[in-house]
């Protein structure tokens, strides 16, 4: 019988929490964001992480057509809050809409990767949530 791989499988994210803006909308809104207003929202928004506003690691991912289609604005989905949609207004600050979203949720800050290798291979004890419990050394 030949062993079955696992269908499923997690790794951590390099990223605290994922905004998705709509690529229609953006479409549509064109390029109005940004220092200059000659981006578009998902590029403007990028860039404004670049510069290190939030202090929380982002991604911003586009992703189809959210059926809302607003006028003059583009949908944004936070998904850590996925009951709630925001519609960015064209031209709109975007370090406003980094001040309107909602806080990033606390077990976020546990991380994985390299970093939790090189813990645990240190004698670091894995905790499940994704980090590690301090290391016994005596």
């Amino acid at each position: 019988m030949m062993a079955s791989k696992k269908s499923l499988r997690d790794i951590p994210a390099k990223w605290d929490d994922l905004l998705l803006v709509c690529r229609k909308c953006s479409r549509k809104v064109g390029k109005r964001f940004g220092q200059e207003g000659d981006q578009v929202l998902e590029k403007a928004l990028k860039a404004e992480l670049k510069r290190g506003q939030g202090g929380a690691r982002w991604k911003v991912a586009s992703v189809a057509c959210l059926d809302i289609c607003p006028k003059n604005a583009v949908c944004l989905v936070q998904a850590s809050a996925p009951g709630k949609v925001h519609l960015v207004a064209a031209e709109a600050a975007v370090a406003e809409v980094f001040g309107e979203l909602a806080p990033v949720p606390q077990g976020s800050a546990k991380r994985g990767g390299k970093a939790l290798r090189r813990a645990v291979a240190d004698g670091a004890a894995p905790i499940p949530g994704g980090g590690v419990a301090p290391s016994k050394t005596s």
